[in-house]
């Protein structure tokens, strides 16, 4: 008998004397040990899915995943080192589905999930790809990139626990040129460098606290709620924003504030200024304790309501408006009483 083979999509074997097939969507089968590879420079890594899900294209350039959920922890891990020890992933799909712990011994090109328990890379950006940003739609609990965050752009649904970007050793690690957007909660956001060249950090809800290791240059911070503490080592400069819609607890910065803008829609509890303030605007509703340890210079302040205390070390070319009572004052400032 004459057999013929006729390639049918989703048709059951037929009983005419005529052998059916049926083509399977392309998937990857996985193993204990994870799916292996060799990137463009040579490096050998591997590709482990643990949990849920089905790796439907393992390419790294464009990796796609199915049926995952909040339970599938990903990594991409060089196994042997022949180029620069890192992977280079240009984009991570799953249909819209959850993901785990994801992490990945390189850099990240692209992300589109749900919700997120952790993401931990090498950078975000470093390696220009077609795209270049995160989209969660949804929580995440804490996302850790190593090194450096450039040209790229992070968008979430939900609220995120922790951020950590950069490292105290690599100064050229840091967040430029990007956008951070959180539109829930963000509870602690901690970047090792600086904030540079228009990067805007902002946040639908609260934050608990933020630490910038380095300086905030040409950059915006945009809270819409209120922050626990903020904390800038170096120093915040060439028209930077820092605009809080809520209350400031707890303000610090160690270097020079210069050329810039900071805004609190609510109360500027506690703020201390260790450096010079020059060529600023400070503008907030309520003003507790405002000690600025070194010179202010040719800098307007606008107090909405009271002034608890206002305690300069010298003053040149100021002005201070205070919409309320001042309970003391401390400087040889010009003072405009509404």
């Amino acid at each position: 008998m004459n057999m013929t083979c006729k390639c049918l999509r989703n048709q059951e074997l037929c009983n005419d004397g005529f052998l059916t097939l049926e083509i399977l969507d392309k998937r990857v089968l996985l193993s204990s040990e994870g799916v292996p590879g060799v990137d463009t420079d040579w490096d050998d890594y591997r590709i482990i899915l643990d949990g849920p899900g089905t790796i439907l294209n393992a390419d790294l350039s464009n990796m796609i995943l199915t049926g995952t959920t909040i339970q599938s922890d990903l990594t991409i891990e060089v196994t042997s080192t022949n180029g620069d020890g890192l992977v280079n992933v240009g984009l991570i799909t799953t249909g819209g589905a959850d993901l785990g712990r994801v992490n990945i011994e390189g850099n990240l090109g692209g992300l589109t999930c749900g919700r997120i328990r952790s993401l931990e890379v090498e950078s975000l950006g470093k390696v220009s790809t077609d795209t270049n940003s995160i989209a969660i739609s949804g929580d995440i609990q804490d996302m850790e990139v190593e090194g450096r965050l450039e040209n790229f752009t992070v968008v979430i649904s939900g609220s995120l626990d922790s951020m950590s970007v950069g490292s105290r050793r690599d100064t050229a690690s840091g967040i430029s040129n990007s956008s951070i957007t959180v539109a829930g909660d963000l509870d602690d956001f901690s970047c090792k460098q600086s904030l540079t060249a228009g990067t805007i950090i902002a946040v639908g809800g609260s934050v608990k606290a933020i630490d910038i290791d380095k300086s905030i240059m040409n950059s915006m911070l945009n809270i819409e709620g209120s922050v626990g503490s903020l904390n800038i080592d170096g120093y915040v400069q060439s028209s930077s924003l820092l605009e809080v819609g809520g209350n400031i607890e707890d303000f610090r910065i160690d270097r020079n504030f210069c050329g810039s803008t900071l805004e609190v829609g609510g109360e500027l509890d506690d703020a201390r200024f260790d450096n010079d303030v020059m060529d600023s605007t400070i503008r907030v509703n309520r003003g507790g304790k405002m000690i600025f340890r070194e010179n202010v210079d040719n800098t307007k302040f606008g107090i909405t309501a009271d002034l608890e205390l206002f305690q300069a070390s010298d003053c040149q070319d100021i002005t201070l408006r205070v919409g309320a009572v001042s309970r003391r004052l401390k400087s040889n400032a010009t003072w405009i009483r509404r």
